[in-house]
């Protein structure tokens, strides 16, 4: 029998671009980036993303 293999969430940092006009940050777990990127879009505050990049700090 095959064991499950475990996912892991990664973080995300999305750079965006918010509906006031400021830029901001949003840290997003998630376990890809295309994942992070959506759930960036879909924030109430955000216009646009500018940028999802991965964060090296896992232990939050």
């Amino acid at each position: 029998m095959r064991r499950k293999k475990s996912i892991k969430e990664k973080v995300y940092i999305a750079i965006v671009e918010l509906k006031n006009g400021e830029e901001g940050r949003l840290i997003i777990p998630s376990t890809n980036i295309q994942n992070a990127e959506a759930l960036a879009r879909e924030h109430e505050n955000v216009a646009r993303v500018i940028k999802v990049k991965r964060s090296f700090f896992n232990d939050w």
